[in-house]
C-alpha cells in the first residue's frame, strides 16, 4: 500500500528553493547566532563530551558486535549441552538508530543533518533477512525440527548477562547526569524562547510535530508498509513504492528540521558550555573509565573472534 504523500507539504526541491520565505514565517529560528569563536569553542566542549560518553562511532558498532557475539556463543555453548548444535549466526554491521548520536533526542542539541538514515537501515535490513540456522535447516522431519525448537528455547535467556555488554559499566548513568545538563539548557529563557518556536516554522515547512524526537518518528513511521512487505528472507525493498515515498519524507523532513533548528542548535550549545565545562571538571574519573570501557570492548571484540569457536 502506498503511503499519500502531503499535497501541503512541498518536496525537499521545492522546499530548499522557498526557503527563503520559509525562513521569514520562522524570524525566531534564524536570529543572529552566538559570535564564531563562542561557537567553535563550545562545540569543541560539547563534541568531546559526546565522544566520551558514548564513545565514538566504530567503538559502538564493536560493542555491538562483541555482545551480540557473546550472547550467541552462550545460547550455543546452552544448545550444546542439550544435545543440538546452534550455529553462531554472524553479525551483520547495520547501522543502529544510535548511529548519529543525538543526546536524548534533545531538539537543542540533535545534529542539523540532510538525511537520518531511516531509509538506509530499512532497506539494509530486509537485504539481510531474519537469520536461520543451519542446523535447523538441515533437519529432514517436522518432528526433528519441533523437538530441536523445543530445546533451543531452553536456552532463549542463556545469553541475558550480556544485555548490556554493548556499552561500559556505569555509561548508562553517565549518560543519565549528561542529558540533566542539556536539559536544563534547554529550559533557559534564551534557548526556551528560540525552542517555542520550532514547531510553527514545522508548519511553514508543511509538518506537524512537537519536537524532533516527534519528527523523526513520524519518519521512521512511513516505511511501516515497506517494512511489512519483508517475507523475513533476503528482500530488495527499495523498490517498493512506500520506501520511495517515505524515503523522499525522510529527507524533506530533515531539511525542515535543519532549517528551523538553524539558529537554536548553536545558541544551545553556546550556553550550555559553562556548565559541560563545569561538568567535564566534575566528571573527569568516570569520562576516563568510560573512555577506557570502551576501548577494553575494542580489545575484547578481538579477542572473542579470535576464539569464537574454541
Amino acid at each position: 500500500m502506498t503511503t499519500p504523500r502531503p499535497k501541503t507539504r512541498p518536496v525537499l526541491a521545492t522546499m530548499l528553493l522557498t526557503a527563503a520565505g520559509v525562513q521569514a514565517g520562522c524570524a525566531g529560528q534564524n536570529t543572529a547566532g552566538p559570535a564564531p569563536t563562542d561557537l567553535a569553542t563550545a562545540t569543541a566542549v560539547f563534541d568531546r563530551l559526546v565522544t566520551q560518553v558514548y564513545g565514538t562511532s566504530e567503538q559502538r558498532s564493536a560493542g555491538a558486535e562483541y555482545a551480540h557475539l557473546s550472547t550467541q556463543r552462550a545460547i550455543a555453548e546452552c544448545a550444546k549441552a542439550r544435545g543440538i548444535t546452534y550455529p553462531i549466526p554472524a553479525f551483520t554491521n547495520i547501522p543502529p538508530p544510535n548511529s548519529i548520536i543525538a543526546p536524548g533526542d534533545l531538539s537543542g542539541f540533535a545534529p542539523l543533518l540532510t538525511s537520518w538514515g531511516i531509509a538506509e537501515r530499512v532497506a539494509k535490513v530486509a537485504q539481510a533477512g531474519d537469520p536461520v540456522s543451519t542446523a535447523y535447516l538441515a533437519l529432514k522431519t517436522d518432528t526433528e525440527r519441533t523437538a530441536y525448537m523445543g530445546r533451543l528455547g531452553e536456552c532463549q535467556n542463556a545469553g541475558s548477562a550480556f544485555t548490556d555488554a554493548a556499552f561500559p559499566t556505569g555509561q548508562a548513568q553517565l549518560d543519565e547526569q549528561f542529558l540533566a545538563v542539556l536539559e536544563e539548557t534547554q529550559k533557559t529563557p534564551a534557548v526556551a524562547g528560540l525552542l517555542a518556536g520550532y514547531t510553527d516554522c514545522l508548519g511553514q515547512a508543511g509538518f506537524k510535530a512537537r519536537s524532533y524526537t516527534d519528527l523523526y518518528q513520524q519518519a521512521d513511521a512511513k516505511f511501516g508498509p515497506a517494512i511489512e512487505a519483508n517475507t523475513g528472507k533476503p528482500t530488495d525493498v527499495t523498490h517498493h513504492p512506500a520506501y520511495t515515498a517515505a524515503m523522499q519524507y525522510e529527507l524533506d523532513a530533515a531539511a525542515a528540521d535543519a532549517l528551523c533548528r538553524t539558529s537554536i542548535r548553536p545558541a544551545a550549545i553556546t550556553a550550555a558550555r559553562p556548565e559541560l565545562s563545569a561538568f567535564a571538571t566534575s566528571h573527569a574519573a568516570q569520562l576516563t573509565a568510560n573512555t577506557d570501557g570502551f576501548a577494553k570492548t575494542v580489545t575484547a571484540l578481538a579477542s572473542l573472534k579470535a576464539n569464537l569457536h574454541s
